[in-house]
């Protein structure tokens, strides 16, 4: 299918309306619509464009189709539907200017008389909404505007037109603190709650991830949530430790906590060291010493490394990097209180290596 053949659908016939599949599963007597965005349909004329994220939603497919179809199994108790999304994803679903203007394939990797393949799509429509359909997420593909875009390129790069992927592997990174030991059904998948210390939470993506000391793997479902309910004297422990809530797939209840997991696809270096000799600054409050701690790394001002530090068990955490033998550390918390940077100065660094 070509490029063309979508040109001519989309810019021929409003969009009528957009199709979110799923299935009903009934429990206790009430029905829950559990969806299944790695499909959505636009209904254009006559015809649906149907957008499927495939390769462990990396990709995006693109097909012209005479129906609906669906394509996951389900439990036979339960009941494949769709429902449709067209006004909570157009800015007016009833408008006649919901014809697609213009839109822009990115890093297309194949174009056939049956699908198109590529990385992310944009479509521009008369009436000026910009939609931005990106397959790359956990739950499938999340559709948004401009902002979509931005979230996008903020963890990837454009180059001659191409959105290609950056190697943020050492962010996407975070340590297990603990875990339910029995997992959930939740919208009929088994899950375990979890609390977790991430690197950097706002590039933490879900996904699958695995353990630099166990080579498990495992899979972020759903990050953030009001799991964690702080007294007043740790909220800014928790705080400068970026530990969240986490949802975690059912093969969660075999790790053990303190594991540090890093994004599967881009193996990173990790070591671990001892320390011995310290020397902190006012603001480093005692009642972060139990808490692993984001932090980067400095000799002489010039940057060597980011990772964890947890003062309680002398233990640092160093992702992509290395700490020369008798050098002093100067470690500073990539998270601030009241606008305060809290740093610290380590002597006496043990090597103690583990890698993936």
């Amino acid at each position: 299918m070509s490029d063309r053949k979508v040109d001519i659908i989309f810019c021929r016939d409003d969009v009528l309306a957009i199709y979110l599949l799923g299935f009903v599963d009934t429990e206790d007597g009430v029905a829950d619509f559990c969806p299944n965005t790695r499909y959505y349909y636009f209904e254009v004329g006559e015809k649906y464009i149907e957008f499927e994220s495939i390769n462990q939603y990396s990709k995006l497919s693109v097909r012209i189709v005479d129906s609906i179809r669906y394509q996951f199994e389900i439990d036979e108790d339960m009941l494949p539907c769709k429902t449709s999304v067209s006004q909570i994803i157009l800015t007016d679903s009833m408008s006649a200017k919901n014809t697609v203007k213009s839109f822009v394939i990115n890093g297309i990797e194949s174009n056939d008389n049956q699908q198109i393949v590529c990385n992310s799509l944009q479509l521009n429509l008369n009436n000026g909404q910009e939609l931005f359909i990106d397959p790359s997420f956990y739950y499938g593909i999340n559709i948004g505007g401009g902002e979509q875009l931005y979230y996008r390129r903020t963890a990837q790069r454009v180059v001659n037109g191409e959105i290609c992927a950056v190697n943020r592997g050492s962010e996407m990174s975070f340590i297990l603190l603990e875990r339910e030991r029995k997992p959930i059904k939740l919208r009929g998948q088994k899950v375990v709650p979890a609390t977790i210390t991430a690197l950097n939470r706002n590039l933490l993506l879900e996904g699958e991830y695995v353990g630099v000391k166990s080579g498990k793997k495992v899979t972020i479902i759903h990050i953030g949530g009001s799991g964690l309910i702080a007294a007043p004297e740790l909220r800014d422990a928790y705080s400068i430790s970026n530990t969240i809530p986490a949802t975690l797939s059912e093969d969660a209840v075999q790790l053990d906590s303190d594991e540090i997991f890093v994004v599967y696809e881009r193996i990173l270096d990790v070591k671990r060291y001892v320390f011995e000799g310290i020397s902190m600054n006012n603001f480093w409050d005692d009642v972060f010493y139990s808490f692993w701690v984001p932090s980067d790394y400095y000799i002489d001002n010039e940057r060597i490394g980011t990772g964890w530090i947890r003062i309680s068990t002398r233990e640092i955490i160093l992702i992509n990097g290395s700490i020369p033998k008798n050098e002093k550390i100067q470690v500073i918390s990539t998270h601030s209180i009241s606008n305060l940077k809290i740093n610290l100065i380590l002597e006496t660094i043990i090597d103690d290596k583990f890698q993936v």
